[in-house]
This record gives C-alpha cells, structure tokens and sequence, in this order.
C-alpha cells in the first residue's frame, strides 16, 4: 500500500482509501493489503473487546467494591463486639466495686453500733469514713448525745446530795463519769460554778 493510495471507482471489488498512518494513528495493526473495510471490521472488533474489556471491569470493580464492604462491615461488627465486651467488663468492675463498698460500709457501721452510735449516725458515719468525708461532726454529735444519756444516768442513780457545796470538794471530768455527783450536787454546782460545770460534763 503506497503512502497516497488511489481512489478506486465505486463499482472496484476492493475499496482502499486509507493510508497506513491513518490506520495506525486508530490503533489498528497495519498488513499488507488492508482494505478499509478491513479497517472497519478491525475497529468495530475494536470496539467489542473495549465494551468486553469495560464489563469485565466493572464487574470485578463491583466484586472488589462488594468484597471491601464486606470486610468494612466485619470490621465494624467486630470492633462493635469487642466495644460490648468493653463496657460489660466495666459493668462489672463497677458493680464489684459497689459490693466491696457496702462491704466495708456495713463492717464500720456493725462497729460503731457497737460502741453505741445510732442506726442513723453509724451508717452516716461509716459512709462517710469510706468516701473519705469529714466526719468529725458525727463523732462529736455521738459524744454529746452519749454524755447527755450518761448525765441522765448518773443523776437517776444518785437522787440524794453527797455533801453538795462542801467548800473543799472537788469535781472533775472523770469523777463525772465515774458517777461520784449526785444531781443534787451537779444542779447546785451548775448554779455556783456554771463554767467548771460545762467542763466537766462537756
């Protein structure tokens, strides 16, 4: 086939139109001999391996595509399980430490029962001791109830003076609560000596 090929009459067998350049610049094979229709045949070939080729592609871009779906979606199922078994542990945790809390609550409370604390002021007590609160004032609003009752102990098992305002007699804290004053005795000493009564029965 020469560079510039000769234009055939319509009635010719074989039609030859293009020249190799052109047949190549569509990415057709040259051969020796090309008709144009050879070309046409080679480009409408061309064509359907292209079509073929770009369904073959999609499919295995949708395959792909549907495949990393699907791993995304384990992925995010599993990172969900491992995020539930998180928080069931830490469910857990919590609910053990809240047990060992009403533990320890309950044992300083059974103490301070013991030692005369109310049902109230020992559970306030023993709650606050855990949680690490002041609770100075419980103790101190214990004491004062306690020297109270003893107080009301004492003058009911000493109704009758014991030398009441003998000028030499002396009263102290701890003879207060060993019961050594009569009421008679704390009454008239509450009058004379308000400030050494207040000491000795505070």
């Amino acid at each position: 086939m020469q560079q510039d090929r000769e234009v055939l009459p319509k009635n010719a067998e074989v039609l030859v139109l293009m020249t190799k350049e052109q047949i190549e610049k569509l990415g057709i094979t040259f051969t020796e001999g090309m008709t144009d229709d050879d070309v046409v045949k080679a480009l409408s070939k061309q064509k359907a391996d292209y079509e073929a080729e770009k369904v073959k592609s999609k499919g295995l871009i949708d395959k792909y595509s549907s495949e990393i779906k699907e791993y995304k979606d384990k992925e995010a199922q599993k990172l969900t399980d491992e995020e539930k078994r998180a928080k069931e542990f830490a469910d857990m945790q919590e609910k053990i430490a809240t047990l060992e809390k009403e533990k320890s609550i309950g044992a300083k409370k059974a103490q301070y029962l013991k030692m005369g604390y109310s049902e109230e002021l020992a559970d306030k007590v023993a709650q606050g001791e855990i949680e690490g609160q002041d609770v100075s004032g419980f103790h101190a609003e214990f004491l004062k109830a306690h020297d109270e009752a003893l107080k009301a102990e004492l003058m009911k098992k000493n109704p009758t003076p014991k030398g009441a305002g003998e000028p030499n007699k002396t009263y102290t804290k701890e003879g207060f609560r060993k019961g050594e004053y009569s009421y008679e005795d704390l009454c008239e000493l509450e009058a004379k000596n308000p400030a050494l009564y207040k000491e000795i029965t505070e």
